[in-house]
């Protein structure tokens, strides 16, 4: 499934169908250029900014300017997904603007909570871009430090939280089980990630023991989280409300990958699937898990740029239908954050590939673009899809392609498809063909069933 904004929740047997690919980006240069801090507005006595603990009126640029043509300046967003808080586009480069008489423009900590606080700047030069950034500490008026909490971040490599250590410090790959310890006297925890300052909704909020950063499954085991998905410096955060009050637990890590986890949440055997493939979603067809540990039968997430990826969270089966609780998600053009992109590897070039699915009780959507049904690619640059999706006519059907983040104009088609949102109303999706680009028979149909489910398997690869 692919898409521009994704419905809100929604029964659905789907497959989505990737080769998978890997290929890794060439390490980059070693920075040459530097965030520093100076308590003055000439910028003079400075020093590096990485490390610091400041308080009050700071000046902060990027040094040395030449050969610069443009910085961005991001605020506690290290993965620049948010917009920056600064453009220059002329030297000086300053954090907080520069003055008409070239003096650098002051920021006030104070408008910052006391703790660690990151600044990133994205440097444009003639030979690409570089990307710095700097942790510092705010310290404005500190009072005594509280005594020291009795709960931790805790992290294990097992379901049942066996063998744990401290999360702080450590570099983390692959499946990870991370969890609030000790589980006595607490009432609720939220969690964090990347989101020390706690702004806007908690990634996941637990209101009964255990305290699992991604969830419990049924069974009382804890979800797993995929680290390999992440690169770089991250931060778990948890709010440990208790009788007394809440502690505020924040715990940094670096998440890397290691031979053997760069297929997570299931062994690199296991992605490509023998054909034909048959998924009813009515028993566990183990692979990838859902909320309840119960398995999917799907082999490989689509690892989005941006986003979190695997959600089992929001994934339930078992029953005769997968659901799927989807987030903010889209995968259209550079946007791709798509979460739980569900997949399975097929030997893709040696043959031609039938796809189908069914989707059950498909809802209407704002006609804002939502949609669901099949993916059919390398990556999230590189696919075709055969989709339902919401428009402001209503409900159409959509196929759909993609070749290096860019819209292949020729393969863009719409069908109106009826009220294919009304209860009882079931759509069949095939896709033909034997790789991304060649349009083989694209079959779509919209039939109506009597029951909330079809006779027919609902995945079907062959």
């Amino acid at each position: 499934m692919s898409a521009a904004r994704r419905l809100p929740s929604i029964l659905l047997s789907t497959a989505l169908v990737i080769v998978a690919t890997a290929v890794w980006p060439l390490a980059a240069d070693a920075a040459t250029y530097d965030i520093l801090v100076s308590a003055s507005t000439t910028r003079s006595g400075a020093t590096p900014l990485q490390g610091k603990t400041v308080s009050g009126t700071i000046y902060v640029f990027v040094s040395p300017e030449t050969g610069i043509t443009q910085v961005r300046f991001y605020l506690d967003d290290p993965q620049r997904t948010r917009t920056p808080i600064r453009v220059e586009n002329i030297a000086p480069f300053d954090f907080a603007g520069t003055g008409g008489n070239g003096a650098a423009g002051p920021y006030g900590t104070t408008a910052l909570a006391n703790g660690q606080h990151t600044i990133t700047a994205a440097i444009d030069r003639s030979g690409g871009t570089d990307v710095v950034t700097s942790t510092f500490t705010v310290a404005n008026n500190v009072p005594p430090p509280p005594p020291p909490s009795g709960y931790s971040l805790q992290v294990s490599s097992a379901a049942d939280r066996s063998s744990p250590t401290p999360v702080q410090g450590k570099t983390l790959t692959g499946t990870i089980y991370v969890f609030v310890s000790p589980a006595t006297g607490v009432t609720q925890v939220r969690f964090w990630l990347d989101n020390p300052q706690m702004t806007g909704t908690p990634r996941q909020t637990e209101n009964t023991a255990p305290w699992d950063f991604a969830g419990t499954a049924a069974n009382g085991t804890a979800n797993p989280f995929n680290a390999a998905q992440l690169s770089g410096q991250h931060s778990i955060t948890a709010a440990v409300t208790r009788s007394g009050g809440t502690d505020v637990l924040t715990s940094t890590f670096t998440a890397g990958t290691s031979s053997g986890t760069v297929c997570s949440p299931v062994p690199c055997s296991q992605v490509k699937v023998a054909l034909p493939y048959v998924l009813d979603f009515g028993q566990d067809h183990g692979k990838i898990l859902d909320k309840n540990g119960v398995g999917t039968g799907f082999t490989w997430i689509d690892k989005p740029t941006s986003g979190t990826g695997y959600i089992p969270a929001n994934l339930m089966t078992g029953t005769g239908t997968l659901q799927i609780t989807t987030t903010a998600g889209i995968q259209y053009l550079t946007s791709n954050s798509l979460d739980n992109g569900l997949a399975v590897g097929i030997d893709a070039p040696s043959q031609v590939s039938l796809i189908s699915t069914t989707l059950v009780n498909v809802p209407a959507g704002t006609g804002a673009g939502e949609q669901a049904g099949l993916w059919f690619g390398v990556d999230e640059k590189n696919y075709v899809k055969l989709v339902v999706v919401s428009t402001s006519t209503g409900p159409q059907i959509q196929y759909y392609m993609e070749v290096a983040d860019a819209t292949s104009g020729s393969n863009q088609r719409r069908g109106d498809c009826g009220s294919i949102h009304r209860a009882g109303r079931v759509l069949q999706l095939r896709r033909g063909g034997d790789r991304p680009g060649h349009r083989h028979t694209k079959l779509r149909r919209c039939v109506r069933k009597s029951s909330q489910r079809p006779g027919l398997p609902d995945l079907q690869l062959r």
